[in-house]
């Protein structure tokens, strides 16, 4: 859980300056809202039994879900403010293809 906290928070759509080197830093740049998101679909994404489906990429779905999120978010505060960019955010987190 901390490694995916620590991926988001250091991934270049959050355009950070420094690196994020603690999970308390990840919590505090991804915010309360994205950190319950990402914690939900890190707890759905361990229910993955790699070898069921090669040549499924578990990392690639994760890749793909995590810029939806970051684009939704995006839009959806641009277009209705931020109260609805949370809810675009978890909403991309549950996008189901990879590509």
């Amino acid at each position: 859980m901390t490694a995916k906290l620590l991926q988001m928070a250091n991934s270049s759509l959050l355009g950070l300056r420094r690196p994020i080197t603690s999970p308390a830093q990840a919590v505090q740049a991804l915010g309360a809202e994205v950190t319950k998101a990402v914690v939900l679909v890190a707890e759905v994404f361990t229910q993955y039994d790699p070898t069921a489906l090669r040549p499924f990429s578990i990392d690639g779905l994760w890749d793909h879900s995590a810029a939806v999120a970051a684009l939704a978010g995006r839009i959806a505060a641009a277009e209705v403010g931020n109260a609805m960019a949370a809810d675009a955010r978890l909403s991309g987190y549950c996008t189901t293809s990879a590509g």
